[in-house]
């Protein structure tokens, strides 16, 4: 898996990205498409998010009235968590791992999710952190407590006016080409076009390899596509139009 699907979890890559994007007239990012018309002008943000609940642990035959159930606790958490998800504002709230408890006879004194998150503006990704953050702080189980760590973000990619015109700069090289009208998507997953968006760099998205099925056994590319992806490319970089893009 690439250090880009998990968001650069385990690196400073984004950091060096954003250092190196510094100035910069335009982007073009390589993330893969479905079809050699298509390109992305905006896609959403990415979060993963830990919520660690803390509890106290004890004998759960003994004396299960002085434990203080994590598990149980991150359970209701989770509940609420997960219904913050709206996909038709492209707000996606996914619990993908549950770690909690260390024996079948012991409450539990701690348990953590780590969330997964996408946002399509940064108003929903602030809106979300404050949301996810009221949640942690409201206990069902008394004398637990919950931390909030955000592990690693990408902004999202939007479709603002220097974004529009570097795609309409795009299509005038794709017609050179005659592989016009190119069709601008908003790609439901992160890519580092965000990481240069928030620099103040405009961005192209979705301009690698065609292909499909992707996260699957059944993934592929087109191996002809990656030089009609080259040559546009290319004719972006050598036009006069690219060098015009706003800031």
């Amino acid at each position: 898996m690439s250090d880009e699907e998990k968001l650069h979890l385990a690196s400073n890559a984004a950091q060096l990205i954003a250092q190196e994007a510094q100035g910069g007239a335009y982007g073009l990012n390589l993330e893969g498409t479905t079809a050699t018309n298509t390109v992305g002008t905006s896609n959403r943000g990415g979060m993963i998010i830990d919520l660690t609940v803390h509890g106290r642990a004890a004998h759960s035959g003994s004396e299960p009235e002085k434990g203080r159930d994590a598990v149980v606790e991150l359970a209701h958490k989770i509940i609420q968590l997960t219904a913050l998800t709206n996909l038709q504002e492209g707000i996606h709230v996914n619990c993908g791992r549950i770690t909690g408890g260390i024996s079948e006879n012991i409450i539990p004194d701690q348990a953590t999710t780590s969330l997964g998150i996408r946002f399509r503006t940064l108003t929903q990704r602030d809106q979300l952190l404050e949301q996810i953050r009221q949640i942690a702080h409201q206990h069902v189980i008394p004398e637990t407590t919950t931390d909030v760590t955000i592990r690693t973000q990408i902004d999202s990619l939007e479709a603002t006016a220097a974004v529009q015109q570097l795609f309409a700069n795009l299509d005038r090289a794709a017609k050179e080409l005659g592989i016009s009208p190119l069709i601008a998507a908003n790609d439901g997953g992160s890519s580092d076009a965000g990481v240069l968006y928030a620099q103040g760099v405009p961005c192209i998205d979705g301009l690698g390899v065609v292909g499909g099925a992707a996260h699957t056994d059944q993934e592929f590319a087109s191996v002809h596509s990656l030089v009609k992806r080259a040559t546009l490319i290319a004719t972006l970089i050598c036009t006069k139009d690219a060098k015009k893009t706003p800031r």
